[in-house]
């Protein structure tokens, strides 16, 4: 049976990219997540809450301290500060899953699973370095034939690395490869496509397992020959 807890809330703000300490237990999102942070902390007899959202991919709920399920949240702003009911609720039979329900200026339902053991943040470890291409190189046409190689330093931990190739300098519009996202097992990716006469901009983040990445690399630049 939930718990009934009284809440005080003390903050709500964006907060992407930042870590945060984890208390006994997890849920993790296993639908996707909203492209919106925000933090809240409760303080009942020590009890916390986080939630955080630092991209598309990694959503973490955190069980407040002495380990019992929160029943619900509610602040007067949305999540841009508007004046606005914004409430969470959380429902749980006691077991390994849950349901998340926002209501508010942007609602949605998310389906949740309880982790048996927490990563230390939702976004940890060191960022790769981006090797080559050199920022503001200039690299042949790639083919299928004559690929080029994209290189990074490795970081600890990592289970695999994901690369975005974009088209501007802050990596809002991301060239898909054929399957999707580049990933990578290893320190590379072999560039097959490319358009002669442009200029691209690349990153990497390792991907640490459990939902939890690295922070993405530098943002870099290399130029296409159209010779």
């Amino acid at each position: 049976m939930m718990k009934r807890l009284a809440m005080v809330f003390v903050g709500l703000m964006l907060i992407v990219g930042n870590a945060w300490a984890v208390p006994d237990g997890i849920w993790k999102n296993i639908t996707g997540a909203p492209a919106y942070s925000f933090y809240m902390q409760t303080y009942v007899g020590n009890a916390m809450l986080v939630i955080v959202a630092p991209n598309t991919e990694t959503f973490w709920v955190f069980l407040d301290a002495d380990d019992n399920y929160t029943n619900g949240f509610s602040a007067s702003q949305d999540l841009s500060g508007a004046p606005n009911s914004l409430s969470i609720t959380f429902t749980s039979d006691g077991s390994a899953l849950a349901n998340m329900t926002l209501t508010g200026q942007l609602p949605a339902t998310y389906n949740l699973s309880r982790n048996a053991q927490a990563p230390s943040t939702g976004d940890s470890g060191d960022a790769p370095t981006l090797i080559s291409p050199a920022d503001g190189e200039t690299i042949a046409v790639p083919t299928s034939a004559s690929p080029y190689s994209m290189t990074w330093t490795a970081v600890t931990g990592a289970e695999g690395y994901i690369v975005q190739i974009c088209t501007d300098n802050s990596c809002t519009n991301v060239i898909s490869d054929d399957n999707g996202d580049w990933t990578s097992t290893g320190t590379s990716i072999s560039l097959t496509h490319a358009t002669a006469g442009f200029d691209f901009y690349w990153r990497v983040r390792a991907d640490l397992g459990g939902g939890s990445y690295s922070p993405w690399s530098e943002i870099r630049r290399f130029h296409v020959s159209s010779s």
